[in-house]
């Protein structure tokens, strides 16, 4: 599924509307310590944190469980 995380799942959700939505990827990887945006060499993550940035939206990735999540939201949802 993914080259880079070794994973071999993973899960797409979304919800929300034009001024308020939420979307969260999920897989179960090898993931990552500390900081995935601070590390050496990842430049794709720090594009990507930059671009949701420059577009007014929010973006975490973390991990939770054995799984790892990135969630990128505009607005609040109810």
């Amino acid at each position: 599924m993914n080259k880079y995380a070794s994973a071999t799942a993973g899960s797409i959700t979304a919800m929300g509307m034009s001024h308020s939505w939420k979307v969260t990827v999920k897989d179960n990887g090898q993931g990552f310590e500390g900081d995935p945006f601070a590390k050496k060499g990842k430049f794709g993550l720090r594009i990507m944190k930059e671009l949701c940035n420059e577009m007014g939206w929010i973006m975490n990735m973390y991990r939770e469980d054995r799984d790892t999540v990135v969630k990128i939201h505009k607005g609040a949802l109810t």
